[in-house]
């Protein structure tokens, strides 16, 4: 149990998307309300994808290793900070409306996430969207939403 409970904690660590995230915000950020959620929302799929078994494991475990659940929960929390970070900081441009930006940052992690789970539980019998246009459309939408 211990051996399989470090097992997946390495695992989460390991296929982590928040060195990519980080660069993201630090560096490739260019206020382009648009351009920059499409980079996330690429990358966060590109991650999720290529980590379904593993979310899949640690979603089995999360109630008999409480501790997997922390763990897989370190990333979207961190992704949510650099969200409220950036909303904040178009707010104080004038780019995005004079709303909560923890509740935009979730807004948007929820989107993604739930076309993810949709896809992985499902496959196309919910969306028959293929995740290009998913990613393209609701951003628009989403971006819509909340810009000035």
């Amino acid at each position: 149990m211990v051996q399989k409970k470090r097992l997946l904690e390495t695992a989460v660590e390991r296929y982590s998307y928040l060195p990519d995230m980080r660069n993201i915000f630090l560096t490739n950020i260019t206020y382009d309300l648009e351009k920059d959620l499409q980079l996330v929302s690429e990358t966060y799929h590109k991650y999720l994808d290529r980590n379904q078994k593993i979310l899949l494991l640690a979603f089995q475990e999360r109630n008999t290793n409480p501790s997997i659940a922390e763990k897989t929960a370190t990333n979207p929390k961190i992704l949510k900070d650099y969200l409220i970070g950036y909303f904040t900081e178009m707010q104080k441009r004038n780019k995005v409306r004079e709303e909560n930006p923890e509740i935009m940052a979730m807004n948007f992690l929820w989107v993604n996430l739930g076309y993810f789970m949709s896809q992985f539980v499902a496959g196309e019998k919910v969306a028959q969207i293929d995740k290009e246009s998913f990613i393209k459309q609701s951003v628009k939408v989403f971006v819509r939403g909340i810009q000035v």
